[in-house]
């Protein structure tokens, strides 16, 4: 057994740490420790994924048309799209053991951050815009959005918090740590495959929504890259409020979501 132990030390396969002269505390390199952590968190990750994202979505889709409407004025809905949201980022913030985003630099320029958010906004309406333009040209089935019932003014800030809490809960579990979740692609293959879970995720809505959400996941992928690298993390912040501010809009004035 020590024979064994001592071998395994030397090939850097060890996983004991001891104050010992046997294991005078090698253990396994730095990066074998990092890529076997990057493993164990990509299969928590998916784990969660369809337990908790896609195999309820799938279910849903399967009892209910995809372009059931839904009540917002339904306080028990809205409790439970918050509880559900909360398990999202805590599970995202558990799964994450970083302080700061994957691009490290950080600048003082954020100035120029509410111009980035409105830019944001412009790619996704630009988007769903098209995508329904597309819809009707083609005559698909679903116009691509959920519609919901209008929530009243007093159902406004509850709903407003809702969704900020989506806007952090999906930008946390899909794009901060991205290039960890999937540690053997490339960053720009990383974020388009978790661009397409994204997309899969909203498979209870219809196939024309999982087509925008995954268009949408991509834009939040491109500009969370582009904000980690200008402003650190205050960009991944910047883009999960804009990603709530959407959310917001689409249901208070489009009365769809």
């Amino acid at each position: 057994m020590i024979a064994l132990c001592k071998t395994l030390q030397r090939q850097r396969f060890g996983f004991i740490l001891s104050s010992s002269d046997l294991f005078s505390g090698k253990t396994i390199d730095k990066k074998a420790r990092i890529m076997i952590h990057k493993i164990w968190r990509s299969v928590l990750f998916f784990l969660y994924y369809f337990i908790f994202l896609f195999g309820p979505s799938v279910a849903k889709m399967i009892q209910n048309p995809p372009a059931m409407r839904i009540n917002f004025n339904n306080v028990h809905l809205l409790l439970a799209m918050a509880l559900n949201s909360i398990l999202m980022l805590v599970f995202a913030l558990l799964l994450s053991q970083k302080k700061e985003m994957i691009h490290q630099k950080k600048t003082q320029r954020h100035a120029g951050l509410f111009t980035w958010c409105v830019l944001i906004l412009f790619c996704l309406f630009l988007a769903n815009s098209v995508l329904s333009l597309l819809s009707k040209v083609l005559h698909w089935p679903h116009t691509g959005a959920q519609a919901v019932t209008q929530p009243t003014k007093a159902l406004y800030l509850p709903i407003a918090f809702l969704c900020l809490l989506i806007g952090y809960s999906e930008e946390a579990l899909f794009r901060r740590d991205t290039a960890d979740i999937f540690p053997f692609l490339s960053v720009p293959a990383a974020h388009i495959t978790m661009s397409l879970l994204f997309g899969l995720a909203h498979i209870a809505q219809g196939w024309i929504t999982v087509l925008f959400s995954t268009v949408a996941g991509g834009i939040f992928a491109f500009f969370y890259v582009f904000l980690s690298k200008k402003y650190g993390p205050i960009g991944w912040h910047c883009l999960a409020m804009t990603h709530g501010a959407y959310n917001f809009i689409m249901i208070t004035l489009a009365g769809r979501i």
